[in-house]
């Protein structure tokens, strides 16, 4: 009967270690060290996304907000920039705003556009639509 104590050899009477090598060991930090620098690349990033986010939502409810005040007749229909509280100074926002006469009678094209600058990247959002606006 072959003692249980005894040292496991294979056949080439090396004997077999549960441990890892050190060639092993550099692999797995390496991988490791390689996963640990992409993830701090995502996270770096994220601010940057966060904040264009951020702007353009800003920019979006600027236009929205003077479509529905250019709707309402707080802001007179005509081609300007619109003034604040429409259009706020955040991120150097400025809306736009071009009317433009269509063939049927006191329906007008209305072209919104919101320019506004994300890490120093200027950027810009547009929005279009038809107002009907009765003659005076």
């Amino acid at each position: 009967m072959p003692d249980m104590r005894a040292p496991l050899r294979g056949s080439s009477g090396r004997r077999h270690d549960a441990a890892f090598t050190l060639v092993e060991v550099l692999i797995a930090l390496l991988v490791l060290t390689l996963c640990l620098f992409l993830a701090l690349g995502l996270h770096l990033q994220q601010r940057r996304i966060l904040s264009r986010l951020a702007a353009q939502g800003e920019a979006l409810r600027a236009l929205e907000g003077t479509i529905e005040a250019l709707r309402a007749g707080a802001i007179p229909l005509e081609s300007e920039t619109v003034p604040a509280p429409f259009a706020t100074d955040a991120h150097g926002l400025v809306v736009t705003v071009v009317v433009t006469g269509t063939d049927v009678s006191a329906l007008f094209d209305v072209k919104a556009e919101a320019r506004f600058v994300v890490a120093g990247e200027p950027r810009r959002r547009g929005l279009e639509t038809l107002i009907w606006a009765p003659p005076p």
